[in-house]
């Protein structure tokens, strides 16, 4: 997913095991989260894969949320955004 925003990978002293710095992952989360409400919603990724040219289904969408939701809130919160990116 963070791929998908070309991203760089520069070297940083704050930087996750895949090379992101904190500021590359907190733009990327905010590039996502369309309607600033500080989560990533599914109308958010509908709207950033379509972006993107991928269509997702409902049921694609409901699966990649539950799938990066770590914290059981039902969106994607910063946290658990930037504990994927870190990885």
């Amino acid at each position: 997913m963070l791929e998908a925003t070309s991203m760089s990978s520069g070297a940083a002293s704050n930087s996750g095991s895949r090379g992101f710095t904190e500021e590359e992952i907190r733009k990327a989360f905010f590039e996502m989260d369309l309607d600033q409400d500080h989560v990533i919603g599914p109308g958010d990724l509908r709207v950033f894969f379509s972006a993107i040219g991928e269509e997702l289904t409902d049921a694609e969408v409901d699966t990649l949320i539950r799938s990066l939701d770590m914290s059981g809130t039902g969106h994607v919160v910063y946290e658990d955004f930037r504990a994927l990116a870190q990885r």
